[in-house]
């Protein structure tokens, strides 16, 4: 789509208050209270993807067991990236995902 950019994807530029933002996000009790909000909408947003996608009810147990354990993998990516400033964030999304379904196919 024009004009919109992938998913996670920023400038090099903004890459430094992006990883404050987070750093404050997830490490801060009052912030966290207030993402449980925003990861609530999140896992919904994805529940209810994965229903269409699948013909079912966004209630059901897989649609919402997808939103969180997608939310779970978002966030222990950005623990990570946060942890090691080096690393890249796709990556690290990425390996959360390869990381699941190796333990699946396992």
């Amino acid at each position: 789509m024009r004009g919109r950019r992938p998913f996670n994807t920023y400038p090099a530029e903004v890459l430094p208050a992006h990883r404050q933002r987070l750093e404050l996000i997830l490490h801060t009790p009052a912030l966290q209270a207030h993402s449980t909000l925003r990861y609530a909408q999140w896992r919904r947003v994805i529940a209810d993807h994965v229903a269409t996608a699948r013909g079912v009810d966004p209630t059901a147990l897989e649609p919402l067991l997808i939103g969180r354990v997608s939310l779970a993998l978002a966030v222990t990516a950005y623990d990570q990236w946060l942890d090691h400033p080096d690393s890249d964030l796709l990556a690290l999304l990425d390996a959360s995902l390869v990381a699941l379904r190796a333990h699946i196919d396992g």
